[in-house]
């Protein structure tokens, strides 16, 4: 519109003689010139427009302080077995709900642990509080109903606008007699976690996740991640262990063939077992494996199962997991509710018991025998012998 416009007004004047017919060409092809910069400007407004509402929040996330930091005066491990213990442990994300409430649990090294429980019980905060992705909570609190409230250095607690004073670990608020709950800890090998530089710990806890991250990089390059000075032989052997070498072998560059952003010429157990490649390669001491069998076929599951063997051995394992096989196999089994543990022990003891998880294999295990008897195959008679 705003060319049309120059341009009439060009061919105005020169019909009025004030315009030669030189300058009615010349000014036409300045109009054409003007417009190119024009748009490039109008495009670099908007752009600049959404630049600074992108980079107000990206300078915001630059200026954020780390919560989880270095000890000031770090223990170095120098024999690491992989014992872990939680000690009354609370934690909270946003400061005003607990998320995991009074979780004490004793690992010994290389024993398997099966978390179970519902969306939201707190099995993966739970994981995700030993490497130190955050911390526990180190204020005494008080809980009112769904909310937390945190003591002051002072002993007060404010609740409601409301100062109440703490005595004798317990507060009385609106004549109800509340304990003050104290955080606790989370110790490997004795020594408070808080106390290992953050790399030395998170070189020694491995993790597979249930939709494991790979990078736009080459097959050797996202096992190698673990492990940056790996040699080819070490990788080869790692992806052997992990059941994932021969169909390395068949891609078109073997393995320095790219597999693209996440992976995404892979299938769902193809990253599952480079994933658990790196976790070998890594060799860490412990191990979290955050139901890493899901939403694959049965085949699949059977090359991931063995490779899970290979990795877990002589290990401490945490495995989020919501299979029974898994579960029966397991050293110690942790049943959360809540953020809470409601019940601990090895499969037969918590069957003996007749609670929470015994109700749950029992409901398993009916639902597994009426998928059975529902099959055609489960249907049809079995011949014994020859036909009568």
């Amino acid at each position: 519109m705003v060319t049309g416009g120059l341009i009439f007004l060009g061919g105005v004047s020169f019909n009025l003689g004030t315009l030669s017919y030189g300058e009615f060409i010349g000014f036409v092809s300045l109009v054409g010139m003007l417009m190119l910069p024009a748009r490039f400007l109008s495009w670099g407004v908007g752009m600049y427009q959404r630049a600074s509402a992108a980079g107000e929040r990206t300078f915001y996330i630059l200026d954020t302080t780390d919560a989880v930091m270095n000890p000031e005066n770090p223990v170095t491990p120098t024999d690491f077995q992989g014992g872990v213990e939680f000690d009354h442990v609370y934690f909270s994300y946003s400061g005003d709900k607990y998320i995991l409430k009074d979780v004490s649990l004793k690992v010994k090294p290389g024993q398997i642990v099966a978390l179970l429980g519902g969306t939201g019980s707190g099995k993966t905060s739970l994981v995700n509080l030993i490497p130190r992705f955050y911390d526990v909570d180190s204020d005494p609190s008080v809980t009112v109903g769904d909310r937390t409230y945190r003591v002051r250095p002072d002993g007060c607690v404010t609740v409601d606008g409301k100062e109440y004073r703490v005595e004798n670990d317990r507060v009385v608020i609106e004549g109800e007699s509340i304990p003050v709950d104290y955080p606790g800890a989370i110790s490997i090998d004795g020594i408070d976690i808080r106390l290992y530089p953050l790399d030395d710990l998170r070189r020694f806890v491995g993790m597979v996740h249930q939709d494991p991250f790979l990078f736009s990089a080459t097959v050797r390059e996202n096992i190698a991640f673990a492990c940056p000075g790996a040699s080819m032989e070490e990788v080869v052997s790692a992806a052997k262990a992990a059941m994932i070498h021969d169909f390395i072998l068949t891609l078109d560059h073997g393995y320095e063939s790219e597999i693209g952003e996440r992976g995404v010429t892979l299938s769902g157990g193809q990253k599952q077992r480079i994933a658990i490649a790196r976790a070998l390669l890594a060799n860490p001491k412990i191990l979290i494996l955050d139901d890493s069998t899901s939403s694959v076929d049965a085949k699949t599951e059977m090359l991931i199962q063995k490779a899970l063997e290979n990795l877990m051995r002589g290990r401490t394992t945490f495995i989020i997991t919501h299979r029974l096989s898994t579960v029966r196999n397991a050293d110690h089994i942790v049943m959360m509710e809540r953020g809470r543990i409601v019940e601990q022990g090895s499969h037969d003891e918590l069957i003996r018991r007749g609670g929470l998880y015994a109700s749950i294999h029992a409901t398993l295990g009916e639902m597994r025998l009426a998928a059975e008897v529902s099959s055609p195959e489960a249907r049809e008679p079995k011949l014994q012998g020859g036909a009568s």
